[in-house]
C-alpha cells in the first residue's frame, strides 16, 4: 500500500512540476544566444519523479502503454477493500473483547457479594512472608486461606501495586491448570494496601532478648523456630545436616563459627558436649541449628526491625472455581508489639471524654460489576479517595462518622461515581458498624453510590474502626469496609460494589 501511495504522490508531484517548467517565465530571450540554459531546480526535480514514476511502474507491473490514470483507480479501489478488511477485522476483536468482558462482568455481579470462608492474615515480612526482592521495602507478608488454588508457596506471583497516598500495594496471584472439563483452572488473587514502613536499623539488644553475658541463645531445632531465616553464615550453606567440630586450635571445646544474624555480624558458638551434637540443618524456610548454640553479637552490632504495627485494607477474588467468581474485602491492623501500645482499640474511658471532631483522610480499592446489559456490562477493581469525619460526641451521648468516598479510577479511567457513607454512631471503643446501628434511620446511614450525578436507591452497609491513639487520645488511623448496589427508583439492580479502605488523622 506504501508503494501505491507513493505512486499517487509521484503522480501528482510530476504533472504539477511539469506545469511549472513549461509555462512562460516572462523573461525576452530574443536577443540571447541560443545556448541551452541550466536545468532549473523544478526540472530537475521533475526528472528525479519521473525516475521514481519509472521504477514504481516496474515495481507494480504497469507497463508504459497503460492508463496510469486507470492504474491509480484500481489501485486505490483495492487498497479501499483492504482497509475495509482490516476494520472489519477490529471491528470483529473489539466486539468478541466487550463480550468476553461483559461476560466476566456479569459473573462478577453474581459473586461480588458471596460470602466465603476466606482468612486473609497481614504480617510483617519474615520467615514464611513476602518481601520485596531484597528482604526489604516494607512490604508485608500474606496469607490467604480459603481461596482456590489459594495464595502461598512457591507459585505465587508478587507485583507491586501503584501506591494509593499514603498506602503500599502489593498484588499476589496464584492459579493451576484446567484438571477437568467442569473445572477449566482457577485462579486466586489478592490485593493489600498498607502503611508500613521499611525496616530500619536498630541496637541488636533492642530486637532480640539477650543473656546476661551479652549472646543471644539459639532455639532447637524446629521448622517453627522463629529463628529461622535469620541465620546466615558460610559453614552453614549445605545440603542436609552437617555437625561442626570444635576448633582444634582452641583451648575450649566449642565450635566457632563467623555469620550474621537478622542483618548483624558475630560468631555462632556450640558448646554442646560432642561435636555431632553441634549441627546445622539445611531448611526450606532456612538455617536451623540444634539445641546448644548461641550467636555472640559484635560490639554496636545493629539488627533489621520491621515495622511491628501497621494498618491495611485490600480485596481477593477467586475465579474459575465450583462456586464460579467470588470476591469480597478486608481490613485490619497488625500489631506486633504484642500489647496492641500502638494500633489498640480505644477504651471507654480514653475514649467517651475526647468531644470534638477530627478528619481522616486515604485511600480506598475494591472490585465493582454494572449490568445495564450484556453488551454494555463492565466489572473489574477500582481505586479512589476516602475521606472520613469523626464528631466524638460528648461523655453524654456517642458520637458519629461519616464518610465519602469518590476520584475513582477504574481500567485506567476516571468514573463519575462518589460513595456516601452515611452517619453511623461510633461505640465506646471507637467502633462502628451500620448493621448495629440502632440509633440512627436507615436513610441516614445507608451507603449511596451516585454514577453520573444520578443517585442510586438507598442501600448498602459500613463498619470499620479507629485505632491508634495519639496526642489527647484521639485515634490516628482509621480502617473499614462497605458494600453497596445502584437501583435507581424501584428499577432492577445493575450495579455491585465492595471496597476498603484506610485513612490516617489529618494534622
Amino acid at each position: 500500500m506504501t508503494l501505491w501511495r507513493n505512486l499517487v504522490v509521484a503522480l501528482v508531484a510530476a504533472f504539477a512540476l511539469a506545469a511549472c517548467s513549461s509555462s512562460d517565465n516572462g523573461t525576452d530571450t530574443s536577443m540571447s544566444p541560443p545556448t541551452d540554459p541550466p536545468p532549473t531546480a523544478a526540472e530537475m526535480e521533475l526528472e528525479e519523479l519521473k525516475e521514481q514514476i519509472a521504477a514504481l511502474r516496474e515495481q507494480l507491473g504497469i507497463d508504459e502503454s497503460d492508463d496510469v490514470g486507470a492504474s491509480i483507480t484500481e489501485l486505490q479501489n483495492t487498497l479501499a477493500a483492504l482497509q475495509k478488511q482490516v476494520d472489519d477485522a477490529q471491528d470483529e476483536k473489539d466486539k468478541m473483547a466487550a463480550e468476553a468482558a461483559a461476560k466476566d462482568a456479569v459473573a462478577l455481579f453474581d459473586g461480588i457479594t458471596d460470602d466465603t470462608n476466606l482468612t486473609v492474615v497481614v504480617g510483617t515480612a519474615g520467615n514464611n512472608g513476602v518481601a520485596d526482592e531484597d528482604g526489604v521495602g516494607g512490604m508485608a507478608s500474606v496469607t490467604a486461606t480459603g481461596l482456590t488454588p489459594g495464595v502461598g508457596g512457591d507459585e505465587v506471583t508478587k507485583s507491586a501495586e501503584p501506591v494509593l497516598g499514603d498506602w503500599q500495594g502489593t498484588m499476589l496471584t496464584d492459579s493451576i491448570a484446567a484438571d477437568a472439563a467442569t473445572n477449566p483452572g482457577t485462579s486466586s488473587t489478592v490485593v493489600v494496601y498498607t502503611d508500613i514502613e521499611a525496616p530500619k536499623p536498630v541496637p541488636f539488644g533492642d530486637v532480640h532478648r539477650l543473656d546476661g553475658n551479652g549472646n543471644l541463645a539459639m532455639d532447637a531445632d524446629a521448622d517453627a523456630d522463629p529463628h529461622v531465616g535469620l541465620i546466615s553464615a558460610s559453614a552453614f550453606t549445605h545440603t542436609g545436616r552437617v555437625n561442626h567440630d570444635p576448633d582444634p586450635d582452641s583451648a575450649t571445646d566449642v565450635a566457632r563459627i563467623r555469620g550474621m544474624f537478622n542483618g548483624a555480624a558475630g560468631e555462632y558458638r556450640c558448646t554442646a558436649a560432642t561435636a555431632t551434637t553441634c549441627g546445622s540443618i539445611e531448611s526450606s524456610a532456612g538455617v536451623r541449628l540444634t539445641a546448644g548454640w548461641i550467636f555472640d553479637p559484635d560490639s554496636g552490632a545493629m539488627a533489621i526491625m520491621a515495622d511491628p504495627s501497621f494498618a491495611y485494607f485490600g480485596w481477593w477474588l477467586n475465579k474459575g472455581t465450583t462456586e464460579g467468581v467470588e470476591a469480597n474485602v478486608f481490613h485490619g491492623v497488625t500489631d506486633g508489639t504484642g500489647d496492641d501500645e500502638l494500633l489498640g482499640l480505644a477504651t471507654a474511658a480514653t475514649f467517651t471524654p475526647l468531644g470534638g471532631t477530627a478528619t481522616y483522610s486515604g485511600s480506598a480499592a475494591g472490585k465493582y460489576a454494572l449490568k445495564p446489559s450484556l453488551s454494555a456490562a463492565s466489572g473489574g477493581h477500582w481505586t479512589a479517595d476516602a475521606t472520613l469525619t469523626a464528631d466524638f460526641g460528648t461523655e453524654a451521648a456517642n458520637g458519629t462518622i461519616s464518610g465519602m468516598v469518590e476520584n475513582f479510577m477504574a481500567g485506567g479511567e476516571m468514573m463519575d461515581w462518589n460513595v456516601a457513607l452515611g452517619a453511623t454512631v461510633l461505640t465506646d471503643t471507637a467502633g462502628f458498624d451500620t448493621g448495629d446501628d440502632t440509633g440512627n434511620p436507615t436513610s441516614n446511614n445507608a451507603v449511596v453510590w451516585t454514577i453520573d450525578g444520578v443517585d442510586g436507591a438507598v442501600a448498602g452497609a459500613w463498619s470499620g474502626n479507629l485505632r491508634g491513639p495519639g496526642d489527647n487520645n484521639v485515634p490516628t488511623v482509621a480502617t473499614g469496609m462497605f458494600s453497596v448496589t445502584h437501583q435507581a427508583g424501584t428499577e432492577t439492580v445493575v450495579g455491585q460494589m465492595i471496597g476498603a479502605f484506610g485513612a490516617h488523622l489529618d494534622e
